[in-house]
């Protein structure tokens, strides 16, 4: 009996434990909730460093021609400032094609008329050097007159109808910030002067003189109603603006005469190249040669100047400084 009833419980856990398991199987398994991640801390900003001092906001570098020295003057371009703006506006393609060959047909121009009006050039110089201003603008009017094309049309005025509009548009202002410095140099009786400079406005496509538009207009135009009106610009003035240029035009061609005088000392050199000259023989010689140029009323000496400069030198020579020197002529 006792056996018998263990038999029934032991059937009886046995079964229930069955059915727990197959419900187990069969039930729906319950959710799994995923726990959400806390939010990333937001970084803090870092403190200014006590040692670094406060920020600085970086400044877009525009382009530009106006450079001061430690007293506040302008440093002088070694160029005309067409020229050097052209480089710092980012011409690429047709665009600088044309553009490089406005200022190649420009130093034609340049070249051309020092050797036609060389005489007059110098004149204007020394004018200039002794501080004789009233003959040197004398001298210049007459150079304007015998040579136009050296003032007219404005080089900036070719270079901007040759280049996109946008570019003509940057070229001007760069150009017109350096001749407003330029023309704030001095004043009408040689003070010291400084106007704020003022940004020019934009040309339109048919280009115009450096403060004036396509059409001739001003570009110095009255202020629109209730806005204060600008400061007086110096190229306002017309004056002012033909000394600038007459200013420009004068160093142009002593930077043209001067490549033509290291020209020619190469050339000498290479023709006394090898001669074994004396002291005073090579003296004799380049001192020919100066004179022979300095009497030339063009700056190149004609064909006929120069054989007489030859045989002039031929005199100063021995029979093998002779023949070297013929030597030296035929592999110029």
């Amino acid at each position: 009996m006792l056996n018998a009833n263990r038999t029934i419980i032991l059937a009886t856990i046995a079964g229930a434990a069955v059915v727990c398991i197959t419900a187990a199987l069969h039930a729906e398994p319950e959710p799994t909730v995923t726990p959400k991640a806390d939010p990333a801390p937001t970084a803090e900003p870092a403190p200014e460093s006590v040692l670094g001092g406060p920020r600085i906001p970086v400044r877009e570098v525009r382009p530009t021609l106006v450079s001061l020295d430690s007293q506040g003057k302008l440093v002088p371009l070694d160029e005309r400032p067409e020229i050097v703006a052209v480089g710092m506006i980012g011409l690429n393609g047709e665009a600088k094609k044309a553009a490089d060959k406005v200022l190649s047909e420009h130093g034609a121009v340049v070249s051309k008329a020092l050797n036609e009006h060389q005489a007059i050039f110098l004149q204007i110089q020394s004018a200039r050097q002794s501080g004789d201003q009233r003959l040197a603008m004398q001298l210049t009017r007459e150079l304007r007159q015998k040579a136009p094309q050296l003032w007219e049309p404005p080089l900036l005025d070719q270079i901007a109808k040759a280049i996109p509009v946008e570019k003509a548009v940057q070229l001007r202002s760069i150009v017109n910030e350096y001749l407003v410095e330029l023309a704030n140099e001095v004043g009408p009786g040689g003070e010291r002067r400084r106007a704020p400079a003022r940004a020019p406005a934009a040309p339109g496509p048919a280009g115009g003189s450096p403060m004036t538009g396509g059409d001739g207009d001003s570009m110095m135009s009255g202020p629109s109603e209730g806005s204060p009106a600008p400061a007086a610009s110096p190229l306002d003035d017309p004056q002012t603006l033909r000394r600038i240029e007459n200013n420009l035009v004068v160093r142009e061609m002593a930077r043209s005469l001067k490549s033509l005088v290291e020209m020619r000392r190469e050339q000498t050199d290479r023709l006394l190249a090898g001669l074994g000259l004396t002291p005073e023989q090579d003296a004799q010689i380049r001192k020919l040669i100066h004179d022979t140029g300095a009497q030339s009323k063009d700056a190149r000496p004609s064909q006929a100047d120069h054989r007489a400069l030859i045989e002039q030198i031929k005199k100063l020579l021995t029979v093998e400084q002779q023949q070297q020197l013929a030597k030296n002529m035929q592999n110029r």
